[in-house]
Parts: C-alpha cells; structure tokens; sequence
C-alpha cells in the first residue's frame, strides 16, 4: 500500500531542506492521483488544488471531474454528470458526454411511468441536443405525446 499521506507529513516537516519542497509536491501528486484511482473524487481534486501549478496537476483536475462525470453517467445519475460534463467542455469528449447525458436521460424519462413533469423535463433536455441521434425524432414524439394530455 502505498504511504503517500506519511510521506508527506515527513516532507512538510523538512522545511527546506534540499529538495523537500519538490517531494513534497510530487508526493501529493501521486496521492491525488491514488485517491482518484480509488474514486475519492472529491479528496482527489482538493489535492490537486493545493498543488495546481506542478506539473499538470490543473488538467488533473479536469480529469477528476471527467471520470466522476463518467460514473455519475454509469448510474444513471444524469443531471450530476451534464453538470460536471458541461464546466469542462473543452476537455476530452465531454461536451459529446453531455449531450450523451442529457439524451439518456431523456429517453429514461420518456420510458417512465407518464407524468407532465417527465415529458417536460424530457423535452427540455432533448430540445438542447437538438439533431443527436434521433433526438428530433424523440423531441416530435415527446411534444405530441404532451399535446394528448
């Protein structure tokens, strides 16, 4: 097991001693790095944070937000993921998870028990990814399923 968190007390405590400060911040690195391997999202970007200016610690960042976004995706838990997707949308394919996201979620909603709200919320999100996959299409069904009620 890797003993990141007392390698760093032992570097914090060197002061500046030779090239304490520079295994200090490559210790916190790799433990941001352990703690968003073990889906510590969260532990994860507040370290790289406090370490934003080594190495690439700020694209970091972003792929902590890419990857909690993607589980947030595999579970179905779509507004966190199009909310995380969409404050990177130049890192990676993100802005295409987003639509992804938003589309899912749709067609979740559009197969859940009938109800104004769901083909509401269903036709909101399908209305801004307009022209994805057969979103058009699912839009004109939503809209006229809505008109029927």
């Amino acid at each position: 097991s890797r003993q990141y968190p007392a390698a760093i007390k032992v570097f914090e405590g060197m002061g500046e001693y030779k090239n304490a400060s520079s295994w200090l911040l490559a210790a916190k690195y790799k433990q941001a790095v352990s703690l968003m391997g073990n889906k510590r999202y969260e532990e994860s970007a507040a370290l790289f944070e406090t370490i934003k200016d080594y190495s690439n610690a700020k694209d970091m960042i972003k792929e902590v937000s890419y990857q909690k976004a993607g589980n947030y995706l595999a579970e179905k838990q779509y507004t966190e993921a199009i909310a995380l997707y969409e404050k990177i949308p130049e890192y990676s394919n993100a802005s295409e998870l987003a639509k992804e996201a938003r589309y899912q979620y749709a067609v979740d909603l559009l197969n859940a028990p009938e109800s104004l709200e769901n083909y509401q919320t269903a036709i909101g999100q399908l209305e801004s990814i307009q022209g994805y996959k057969n979103s058009t299409e699912l839009l004109a069904i939503a809209k006229a399923n809505l008109g029927k009620r």
